[in-house]
């Protein structure tokens, strides 16, 4: 399969070079926007799996639960009385009841609870009130009150520059929720995901043409709970995705997947407003993100860096061709599964690795509580559970 893509590719690329009088950049995507060149200051610098990254197989003692009761539920919501949520990807909510201190007993409700499509549900997270806050691909921002049935809408678009103007939400991925019950997420891409040969909203070629296309279209967004208004913290991001905020309030840490970068947007304080560098190069592709209950955070790396994508930033011709060229072939991906924790100053405190996927790869998501991971995943048909206390 790697050989006919690279073959594959090889033509395409060379047909763009050698068909005179055709600038095939100019050219549409499969999405129908133009390339563009990449800064780059943007580009991907990778760091390598050691030191401080050096890979282990700790993650290897993980445990599948629900396996084959539940398709790719991105994120993971547990309340305060222990109840898990898991929304999987044809947007059907479905619960687990038993103890947090005793995962490997909780039992999975056969039927869903609520319907909440369509689209692709990708982050979400509970308040105090245990209503549900989900980040929808499609539909955007919405909440589902506790024990209701049907989400409300809180965000589609926002203001634009223009008076009376607004940007659609193309992309809502992850979210975190703050003291007032305002909503910090991300809008990914300008590029929404589309829907698939399978039936469900192909988030991963939305991801692949937003890398292609070289545009940083991504936002951070707040939706203001007393008002209902969406604003925009921060823009030109390349592919925002996990978001959690700070223990005090003061900043949010957001995942750029793309540039393999953790970023700081800062929420109160003399840095009000504005957005730093937190963590330079991963050894893989930040995905989910959230605060442990020691204050700091754990980043889900989704896989490992794709040289290929890494290398194409640097040309538009090979972008243009990649690009068409994914519609016919997979992109191919190292499957492995990762679970980093960070102090808030960007410090690497620990790092947890199932190398070839053996027990638990492609995770999207990380929660910790009560000694316990909590791992979710776009692709699997379960999710994983670890006990910090036995992950020597």
């Amino acid at each position: 399969m790697v050989r006919s893509l690279l073959l594959a590719f090889l033509l395409a690329a060379g047909s763009a070079i050698l068909i005179k009088g055709v600038d095939f950049t100019k050219l549409p995507l499969p999405c129908l926007l133009p390339i563009v060149d990449v800064d780059p200051a943007k580009y991907p610098v990778p760091a390598p799996w050691t030191g401080e990254f050096a890979k282990n197989t700790r993650l290897r003692q993980s445990k599948r639960l629900f396996e084959g009761q539940i398709k790719g539920s991105e994120s993971i919501a547990v309340s305060r009385n222990g109840t898990v949520y898991l929304l999987d990807g044809s947007g059907y909510l479905k619960v687990a009841h038993g103890s947090t201190r005793q995962p490997l007993d909780i039992t999975i409700d056969a039927q869903p609870q609520a319907y909440l499509g369509p689209g692709r549900p990708l982050g979400f997270h509970l308040d105090g009130d245990d209503d549900l806050y989900i980040c929808n691909s499609l539909l955007g921002l919405t909440r589902l009150p506790d024990g209701a049935r049907a989400q409300q809408l809180l965000a589609n678009s926002v203001p634009g520059a223009a008076p009376g103007s607004f940007s659609p939400i193309a992309y809502a991925d992850d979210l975190d929720i703050l003291l007032g019950g305002d909503v910090v997420f991300s809008d990914a891409s300008a590029i929404p995901p589309a829907l698939g040969r399978a039936g469900r909203y192909d988030t991963m070629r939305s991801y692949v043409l937003t890398v292609l296309q070289g545009a940083p279209s991504g936002r951070l967004l707040r939706w203001h709970a007393g008002s209902g208004e969406t604003s925009t913290l921060a823009d030109g991001l390349w592919f925002p995705n996990g978001v959690a905020l700070a223990a005090d309030g003061s900043f949010v840490v957001v995942a750029e997947t793309v540039t393999a970068r953790i970023l700081k947007h800062w929420l109160a304080g003399p840095k009000a407003g504005t957005t730093e560098i937190l963590v330079h190069s991963l050894p893989g592709y930040p995905d989910g993100v959230s605060r442990a209950p020691d204050g700091n955070f754990w980043v889900a790396l989704i896989t490992d860096h794709l040289p290929v994508i890494n290398w194409s930033v640097r040309s538009r011709s090979v972008r243009w061709a990649l690009a068409w060229l994914s519609h016919f072939l997979p992109v191919p991906i190292k499957h492995m599964g990762a679970a980093l924790k960070i102090s808030p100053e960007g410090k690497v405190l620990d790092l947890l690795v199932d190398p070839d996927a053996h027990v638990i790869g492609s995770i999207t998501s990380v929660v910790e509580r009560d000694g316990w991971l909590y791992m979710g995943s776009l692709t699997n048909d379960f999710i994983g559970v670890l006990d910090l206390s036995k992950a020597s």
